[in-house]
């Protein structure tokens, strides 16, 4: 398990990220997989095109989400607090 996490985002660990600005690039900037997927998401988006993100840790989607509102992207996700409205 915590090797899935080293993978994916080392702020899914408690303690790791610093204090301070929650939004900034440093969300994308201390993960090789964030730095990819703001490229692709950049390009996609550019394009108009639409673009599903599945993970498997719903920690993982709130820093998925902080870096949607700070690209401004629009996003809904869907996990188990969703409503069905």
């Amino acid at each position: 398990m915590q090797l899935r996490k080293t993978c994916n985002h080392p702020y899914l660990f408690d303690s790791v990220e610093e204090q301070g600005d929650e939004f900034g690039e440093h969300i994308i900037n201390v993960s090789g997989k964030m730095i990819f997927v703001d490229k692709l998401l950049k390009k996609l988006t550019g394009t108009g095109d639409q673009v599903l993100i599945f993970s498997g840790f719903t920690s993982l989607l709130d820093i998925l989400e902080d870096y949607c509102m700070m690209r401004n992207f629009t996003y809904c996700r869907l996990d188990g607090q969703t409503e069905q409205d």
